[in-house]
């Protein structure tokens, strides 16, 4: 037995001086009264029978004296909080992982309780069935990896703790969760690992483990497989019975570049059950439904849409999705049960959300002394909005007016905060260095990856003269003649600069479909309709959102984010891009520079959606038992045992001195 509480030597030192107190109490003799009476021969025999049975009085009094010192001892025994000595040096090290990825919201049964609190509540019963030496870290996986206690005996503040943990939105990351455990626990006394959840995982990181392990002797060579978890006693305690899902796995929106009214979806929907299921799914375009048709999935299957025209789109080949119109931003798609009821056991893949560019016409200032080229092809661009002015006629005070510049065989001293495209640079003063001027340059290099060269050929192209640019880090040589940039690009901050280093007259690039290309690629690049097609994100990543050009004057800074549950955190900016980690689905609102971005988030995660629960999971060859359910341990609670017995002893010596045992 080892005291937990007081010592020893503290306890033998109030014993002692309590017991001695109530001793003197019950040695202290009462002073008689002296009383008259008229004949004292008639008291005679009542003075016989006293000293006959003073012996016995005697006796009653010493066994109230060893009552009052057994409740003495037993009370100071529970301020000492004695436990097994043997059970104290099993103390172990354990860490809970506890899955709070987005399948722990499945509802399991008609009760309507989640997998998470279900999870919530095994963990409550592991706690209480450990030993109080036992030394104990609450984890919680999802996306990232959140230690929400430390090492800590006191069980009661980690069970506190646990009625706060709620589900994410997010997948469940494993491998992170594992290496964070393993390396938590290297050196630790009896290392143990209590995974808590569903065992909807990637599975095909699970499976090559599993697979590899059972068809050779050699080890799997995946991220699970390089974890070093060499004695750690690994356990996993399933939770989850729910099966059948049906899901939206894949979906994004993108406009049409040559009308901007019209645009294409993509869309995957997923059937993860072993019957054939039937679903509604809606298209909604701000809020409104736009689109209703029924689907009949069979166990299984996956029905894809796209425009692609290799692809079959979905069902008898049906396009109707491919060239919709709309002038609204937002797009829903939404599985719904026929019957009205809930489709399935785990609604948050049951929609989605996508995002399209706002149609908004950019307005262009041209600084030109005249060139017909130029301005027809910026004419050409309905997305265009544009105004030309004479070189001596510009001044900076008229950028406030614009969203980009165009700067013809002109560059002004002071150079301007938007975005800029330069024909025609001078040989000093621009915002791009030119080492040299070469004549009738040959281009035979071209960044065919580059937004502004997107469709792009300028082969055999005749330049009567051209500039040569420096490239600094960070530029993009767009076309070279023999890696001498002739166009070059550069992003800074989120202002983008274009140039061309000749004048579009001195060619016969203005004869080509190159040269509206061009110009009009460039503009998109700037107004970033490039990024159209990825305005969706995927929750529990790391997203890098472009902010595009903003008011901003003052430096990157942080933009201030709203979430779809409205609370608002802020956002780191590096480069013009905004970094967030988004842990819930739905729609954002990101705010920087004077400017307003609008971001949508949603599950898109095959193995979240595939809530089929995993009884067993094979890590590391090894196949993983459930951890052992027990009561509470008496040890932990001998203290109160002790005060239960003085308070029935309390009950005794009561029930003793009314019936006049002890007195």
């Amino acid at each position: 037995m080892t005291l937990m509480g007081l010592s020893l030597t503290q306890l033998i030192t109030l014993f002692a001086g309590m017991g001695l107190a109530i001793t003197l109490l019950y040695v202290l003799k009462l002073r008689r009264r002296i009383v008259q009476v008229p004949f004292a021969r008639l008291w005679d025999n009542v003075l016989r029978q006293k000293e006959n049975a003073s012996l016995f009085q005697k006796l009653k009094r010493l066994l109230s004296l060893l009552l009052q010192l057994i409740f003495l001892f037993l009370l100071l025994a529970a301020l000492g909080d004695p436990r097994l000595s043997h059970e104290l040096l099993s103390g172990r090290h354990v860490i809970i992982l506890i899955d709070t990825s987005a399948s722990m919201k499945t509802t399991d049964g008609t009760g309507g309780i989640n997998r998470l609190t279900t999870a919530k509540q095994a963990v409550t019963r592991l706690l209480e069935g450990m030993s109080g030496s036992d030394s104990v870290m609450l984890v919680a996986m999802d996306a990232q990896i959140t230690a929400l206690s430390p090492y800590s005996s006191d069980h009661k503040s980690i069970i506190k703790k646990l009625k706060e943990v709620e589900a994410s939105d997010t997948r469940a990351n494993l491998d992170r969760a594992l290496r964070f455990a393993a390396d938590s626990l290297r050196g630790r006394k009896r290392p143990r690992l209590i995974l808590v959840g569903d065992g909807a995982y990637d599975k095909r990181v699970i499976a090559a483990v599993s697979l590899a392990t059972a068809t050779t002797n050699e080890p799997a060579q995946n991220d699970l497989d390089q974890i070093d978890m060499k004695g750690i006693d690994f356990r996993f305690l399933p939770v989850g019975k729910a099966t059948d899902n049906v899901a939206i796995v894949a979906f994004n929106a993108r406009r049409y570049r040559t009308n901007r009214l019209s645009f294409e979806i993509f869309l995957e929907v997923a059937n993860y059950s072993d019957k054939e299921r039937e679903a509604d799914l809606q298209l909604l375009i701000d809020g409104e439904i736009s689109e209703v048709r029924r689907l009949t999935l069979k166990p299984q299957q996956r029905i894809r849409y796209n425009c692609d025209s290799q692809d079959d789109a979905g069902p008898d080949n049906d396009k109707r999705w491919c060239n919709m119109a709309a002038t609204g931003e937002l797009l829903e798609a939404r599985l719904v049960a026929p019957n009205s009821r809930q489709l399935d056991a785990f609604p948050l893949d049951d929609q989605a959300k996508a995002l399209l560019p706002k149609l908004k016409k950019m307005r262009v200032l041209l600084v030109s002394a005249g060139n017909l080229f130029l301005e027809g092809a910026l004419l050409l661009d309905e997305n265009v909005i544009m105004k030309r002015i004479g070189p001596t006629e510009y001044s900076k005070t008229l950028l406030k007016d614009y969203d980009a510049v165009v700067f013809d065989g002109f560059y002004p001293q002071e150079a301007p905060q938007l975005h800029t495209l330069l024909l025609n640079p001078p040989m000093q003063g621009g915002p791009f260095e030119v080492s040299a001027r070469v004549d009738a340059p040959l281009i035979n290099e071209i960044a065919t990856s580059h937004p502004v060269m997107r469709w792009i050929t300028l082969k055999d192209v005749n330049i009567s003269t051209s500039a040569l640019f420096k490239r600094k880090p960070g530029d993009v040589a767009l076309a070279s003649s023999f890696r001498r940039p002739l166009l070059i690009a550069r992003e800074n901050q989120g202002q983008k600069l274009v140039a061309f280093g000749f004048d579009s007259r001195s060619s016969d690039l203005p004869l080509r479909v190159a040269f509206p290309m061009l110009v009009v690629n460039t503009f998109q690049w700037f107004a970033g309709d490039h990024l159209g097609q990825i305005t969706t994100y995927q929750s529990g990543h790391t997203w890098r959102v472009p902010l595009g050009q903003t008011r901003s004057k003052g430096p990157q800074g942080e933009a201030a984010i709203t979430d779809p549950h409205g609370k608002k955190a802020r956002a780191p900016v590096h480069a013009g891009h905004a970094i967030i980690h988004g842990r819930h689905i739905g729609l954002y609102q990101l705010k920087y520079g004077g400017d307003t971005h609008r971001l949508v988030a949603n599950l898109a995660s095959a193995d979240e959606s595939n809530i089929a629960p995993q009884p067993v999971l094979t890590i590391q060859g090894q196949r993983l038992i459930k951890p052992r359910l027990v009561k509470a341990s008496m040890h932990r609670r001998i203290w109160i045992y002790l005060l239960l017995a003085a308070l029935l002893l309390s009950l005794v010596e009561w029930l003793t001195y009314n019936r006049r045992l002890t007195v």
